[in-house]
């Protein structure tokens, strides 16, 4: 399981830097979402993500991440708006956490009923 705190300019750039996939660090923010996130996941994934930035909200977002060596990851996405007052500086503040057992044994739960 892979867990990771997050701390990012306003934009999202950093969104995966907690969870050590260097692909998706290094990637301008439209790129990572195309190249990273499931694609089945990603409107919603977008649609969330900027609402929130747009309206100066908290989210919560789950989504499949594609990992280069083509594993998926199951994750839930946790982010605030948070403004220092004195610099300007915008930037979300959060938590990406791993839920591929917990998406998995729901997968093995819904096969045994």
């Amino acid at each position: 399981m892979v867990s990771g705190f997050l701390i990012s300019p306003y934009d999202h750039d950093s969104i995966f830097s907690g969870l050590a996939i260097e692909i998706c660090r290094t990637l301008p923010p439209d790129e990572r979402v195309r190249r990273c996130v499931h694609p089945d996941d990603q409107p919603a994934y977008r649609a969330e993500v900027e609402a929130a930035r747009h309206e100066g909200r908290a989210y919560n977002v789950a989504y499949r991440l594609l990992r280069p060596d083509g594993a998926v990851l199951h994750l839930e996405e946790t982010a605030e708006p948070w403004h220092d007052p004195a610099t300007g500086t915008r930037r979300l503040v959060g938590f990406i956490d791993d839920v591929t057992p917990r998406a998995a044994a729901r997968v093995e739960l819904e096969r045994l009923c």
